[in-house]
């Protein structure tokens, strides 16, 4: 799979980029959205474009074939959509899951992970790796990394039960 930076400059270079930006020149990079296996494998990057002057983002999925899925409202807290600043991101999403895993490790989890997600994004001020991950015993795990420099923000674990 491509990393984020590989599938964002594939974005910028497609047809289907350029033609949706010359109608959302003011649009801004919002974040970087996979999904994952318990094995670390995969989905295509999602990757998001916010235009505050209609606030709705639009999400485009680097398939083979990019698709451009329709602009929507966006589901957020009032004010605009924090922007990424990539130029201050210096871990990988493998980066961001070795803190997942050390905090599986720290928790004394043995059980099963099936799926979960992983998204890059800008939360408080800061770039942050935003790690799910969902186990067997219906129990769903979270770091939130700075993806600026490791250090990790938040550690959860709850379950689907209540």
């Amino acid at each position: 799979m491509e990393n984020f930076r590989e599938a964002l400059k594939r974005l910028e270079k497609s047809k289907e980029f350029k033609e949706w930006q010359k109608k959302h020149h003011h649009a801004a990079l919002a974040h970087f959205f996979t999904l994952v296996t318990g094995e670390n494998k995969h989905s295509p990057w999602d990757i998001g474009f916010y235009h505050a002057e209609e606030d709705k983002l639009t999400v485009f999925s680097m398939k083979e074939i990019i698709e451009v899925r329709p602009s929507l409202e966006v589901f957020k807290n009032e004010g605009e959509v924090p922007i990424l600043d990539l130029e201050n991101v210096k871990l990988t999403l493998k980066d961001g899951e070795q803190k997942l895993t050390e905090y599986l490790a720290e928790e004394n989890f043995g059980g099963k992970i099936l799926h979960g997600m992983a998204i890059l994004q800008k939360l408080d001020g800061r770039n942050i790796w935003n790690i799910s991950k969902f186990s067997s015993t219906l129990l769903v795990f979270n770091v939130k990394v700075n993806a600026e420099n490791g250090e990790v923000i938040s550690k959860e674990k709850e379950s689907f039960m209540g």
